[in-house]
């Protein structure tokens, strides 16, 4: 037991010697912002709409088309005045220019306006991604928070069930107190030493989850640490900032968006 003992007070003292890496929440999101798969398809989304998107003044200038043929033949034919075979070339041009020009075309104004709304909804699209994300990455972020807070206490709590069980140890031995005493504090003691087990482990694969979702690479989760110095959120949302919500939403706009884009091809 005492070989024991000393084996955690030794794993104890080199966990904090590890070389730290500290993350706060605003470095999490930036980083997986930058690193996100599915922002950068987003971001390609509005490139296309922005290619697509053209003045419709445009399709109003005139158009003009230009189109030349030359066509040689070479061949003989059988002269009606001396009745024999001549040769016989045959060279001929043909020049062609057509010019068209628009009038009124509603379709070109609503072709437009769709492409613009498509542009603005390609923008809202990433938007409502890049929020979405943040609140994933939110989420395990806080998770993986609260179990390194946890695991703080826990370790705390575990050197006191050591010394309490070396204590105990010693009054026994002394005869001061009786085994049953000893085998309740090893029990104790167990249970410690197995809820900072399952602590670490669920640490552990909380912060892997979050460097997965991060996209980033080159950083072990043993040596990450989570900042905690973090805002705090208001315990109450007003109904003003509920509704600020539902108007400044990106998946709200890029559904707006959308219905915008269907009536436009209904016309």
């Amino acid at each position: 037991m005492k070989i024991f003992l000393l084996i955690n007070f030794v794993l104890l003292a080199i966990v904090p010697a590890v070389a730290q890496d500290v993350w706060t929440l605003q470095q999490c999101l930036e980083a997986g912002k930058k690193n996100s798969l599915d922002i950068q398809l987003r971001e390609l989304d509005i490139l296309s709409a922005e290619a697509t998107y053209r003045n419709p003044a445009m399709d109003f200038l005139p158009k003009a088309d230009f189109t030349a043929s030359h066509n040689y033949s070479i061949g003989s034919t059988i002269d009606p005045a001396t009745n024999t075979r001549v040769s016989s070339n045959i060279q001929t041009d043909n020049f062609s220019l057509n010019a068209s020009l628009p009038l009124l075309d509603l379709n070109i104004f609503t072709q437009a306006r769709r492409n613009k709304l498509a542009v603005l909804k390609a923008k809202a699209d990433k938007n409502a991604a890049a929020a979405e994300y943040s609140l994933v990455i939110m989420e395990n972020y806080f998770n993986a928070l609260y179990s390194q807070e946890l695991l703080r206490i826990q370790q705390k709590q575990f050197e006191n069930a050591v010394f309490n069980l070396k204590r105990v140890e010693a009054e026994v031995g002394l005869g001061s107190r009786p085994k049953s005493d000893l085998y309740d504090m090893q029990v104790s003691y167990a249970l410690e030493e197995n809820n900072l087990t399952e602590t670490r482990q669920n640490l552990y694969n909380q912060k892997l989850k979050l460097l997965q979702l991060m996209n980033v690479q080159g950083i072990s989760p043993d040596v990450l640490v989570l900042d905690t110095a973090v805002y705090a959120e208001p315990d109450e949302i007003s109904d003003v900032i509920y509704e600020n919500a539902l108007k400044n939403y990106p998946a709200i706009q890029s559904a707006e968006l959308a219905e915008s884009i269907a009536q436009k091809e209904m016309k």
